[in-house]
């Protein structure tokens, strides 16, 4: 048996140990691989639910925000026992001198944690993304729908931070309808990562590498906590890697609606003020990278003076995702651009319905991985 583990100040032990050591017999522990979803029912009194990599605990359909998540460790599940232990009516005693940990049922107290509102996604709503009302912010409710559940969402961003993504919009539109010497001082006045940015755009006639707009801080964060809730969300639903993918893609294709841009968007403008191929494609490949998905973004060039070209994202799996995953179509072929010994399944976003693979452009892309 893997000996028990300190992480975080939190004191990890593996499934069955925990529940057993908290009264619960084998019959009351279910752990579905294909989901990593974790049940623990004590007899008719108390279920406790909670997924391999979320932080989310829900103790009767109730949810708790842990400071951990649960995690596998060669092959086997591990529970902060803490958490479990006061889910289930526990008191709990850490003794750090002798690195002991004391459980106590004397007492049915429960520990109650302040969280943010949210409810199990099984029914199709999303962990709701809200701030401090001392933090002025826009909200937005979003929905779509995917594997036959109509999910829900609703949105908060800070007020500051949308701002700061339509300005860097409106420069990049500035800087190009500038004049050579304009378009130097601009330059020379920008940070390294504007400069970037401005570099990737030649005034819409090319799509293709925008990955700098993958990487402002400010949105980077934000989008963790966009790809956090709906990583939830996939889980509870019972997604596997694949699925989840194109949970999201169905999220940022239907959600979202399609308006042409002249430049790009920054991803936390794109969900609140819509966006065509190359915000989508920059806010879908944002949020899969902080998932942990290998993602490029796909330019196709224009055919000619008269068209533009189009964006879109190539999603790629580890071989922990490709192992783990349960369901990998093979009804029909997938459509998919190689680039370093990367498979990139093709995904579409400009309008609802899309599924991961399916492809109506051309044989060649120009391929630019984020990671």
């Amino acid at each position: 048996m893997l000996p028990p583990y300190i992480k975080n100040d939190r004191t990890f032990l593996p499934l069955r140990f925990v529940a057993n050591a908290l009264g619960i017999p084998d019959a009351g522990i279910t752990y579905d691989d294909a989901t990593q979803k974790v049940t623990i029912v004590d007899g008719a009194a108390t279920t406790v639910k909670l997924s391999i990599g979320s932080t989310y605990l829900f103790v009767n359909g109730m949810p708790t925000t842990m400071d951990v998540a649960p995690e596998i460790i060669d092959g086997r599940t591990f529970l902060p026992i803490s958490w479990i232990a006061q889910a289930l009516g526990f008191n709990v005693t850490w003794d750090a001198v002798t690195q002991t940990v004391t459980l106590d049922n004397s007492s049915t107290q429960q520990t109650t944690v302040s969280t943010p509102p949210v409810v199990e996604s099984s029914d199709g709503v999303v962990p709701a993304l809200q701030y401090a009302s001392t933090t002025a912010t826009e909200s937005k409710d979003f929905s779509w729908t995917y594997g036959g559940t109509a999910y829900t969402w609703k949105v908060e961003a800070p007020s500051s931070l949308l701002a700061f993504d339509r300005s860097q919009t409106a420069y990049v539109s500035t800087f190009f309808h500038s004049s050579g010497n304009e378009q130097q001082t601009m330059l020379n006045a920008s940070s390294p990562l504007l400069k970037s940015m401005i570099q990737e755009n030649t005034a819409g006639s090319f799509f293709g590498d925008y990955v700098a707009w993958t990487t402002e801080p400010t949105n980077v964060a934000y989008v963790g906590q966009l790809a956090s809730a709906l990583d939830t969300a996939a889980k509870s639903s019972g997604y596997d890697y694949f699925h989840e993918a194109e949970f999201i893609l169905s999220f940022v294709g239907m959600a979202i609606p399609y308006k042409i841009t002249d430049f790009p968007e920054l991803p936390a403008q794109t969900a609140f003020d819509k966006g065509d191929c190359k915000d989508k494609s920059i806010l879908y490949a944002s949020i899969l990278e902080v998932l942990g998905y290998k993602v490029a973004l796909f330019g196709f060039p224009a055919a000619d003076t008269t068209t533009t070209g189009h964006e879109a994202v190539g999603v790629a799996f580890t071989d922990k995702q490709m192992t783990q995953t349960a369901v990998f179509p093979t009804s029909t072929p997938l459509s998919y651009y190689p680039q370093n010994g990367e498979n990139y399944y093709f995904a579409e976003m400009t309008e609802p319905g899309w599924l991961l693979g399916e492809r109506s452009y051309p044989e060649s892309a120009l391929v630019y991985p984020l990671n």
